[in-house]
């Protein structure tokens, strides 16, 4: 509830440097995976990264409102942040710019939602009251309809075992969730173009994604039109 972050020695319980400022309140704190980097995330609308060793900011990425959550990918190159408008931004955070464009359903975070990189995929996912989305984090797009959450079942922390391939969205109602990602996570990516991978999510889901990013429910007949289609174009993958 600071607008400061103190970063500590285990062993001696001193400062290992001056606190890292921010203008207001800090709600978020992310570690590298070889933490060398921290990533922070304040109410005065930025995320900033420090180098660990030094505490020195390396980079102060402006977002329209309140920073709620980071996330570092696994090589360390990529941020992922949740901002209170409803929108998750995919930074090259040594470069100051996105990657992609901003991640939105349209629905504003708060608190208990959740982002998180899905290790060994190019997505990203993002919790909201209104489910669970995963993302293309090179275009910005939803790569399969929502995941749907109960109405009662607000947002909450996000859990992704790779080994497993199975996501667990939790729930404020004591409920949690636990989809299935392998259909799409164990096809490299590389292999599909974005129209299959997009068509391979709606045969799972039985929903189309509209531009506007609303889904409605496949007919018998399209259903059946992008099976035969997706079984000729890869034979491997639709036996």
């Amino acid at each position: 509830a600071w607008s400061t972050v103190s970063v500590w020695h285990t062993d001696t319980a001193k400062l290992r440097f001056p606190p890292l400022q921010h203008e207001a309140r800090v709600g978020a704190v992310a570690f590298s995976a070889e933490s060398h980097y921290l990533a922070t995330g304040s109410d005065d609308a930025t995320a900033r990264v420090f180098e660990l060793a030094t505490g020195r900011e390396l980079a102060k990425l402006e977002h329209p409102d309140c920073v709620l959550q980071t996330a570092f990918s696994e090589d360390g190159r990529l941020l992922l942040t949740a901002n209170r408008d409803g929108s998750a931004r995919l930074w090259d955070w040594r470069a100051g710019r996105l990657v992609c464009p901003p991640m939105s359903q349209r629905q504003p975070f708060d608190g208990r939602d959740g982002t998180l990189f899905l290790p060994g995929t190019p997505w990203v996912v993002t919790q909201q009251t209104r489910g669970t989305q995963l993302w293309d984090s090179v275009l910005g797009k939803p790569v399969a309809p929502s995941l749907p959450m109960p109405p009662a079942n607000l947002g909450g922390p996000l859990c992704f075992a790779p080994g497993s391939r199975q996501l667990a969205a939790f729930g404020i109602n004591g409920k949690v969730r636990v989809f299935d990602l392998s259909p799409l996570a164990d096809h490299d990516p590389g292999q599909l173009s974005s129209e299959q991978l997009r068509r391979l999510a709606e045969l799972q889901s039985m929903y189309t994604i509209h531009e506007g990013g609303d889904v409605v429910r496949l007919t018998t007949a399209d259903w059946l039109e992008r099976w035969r289609r997706l079984r000729q174009e890869l034979p491997d993958l639709m036996p």
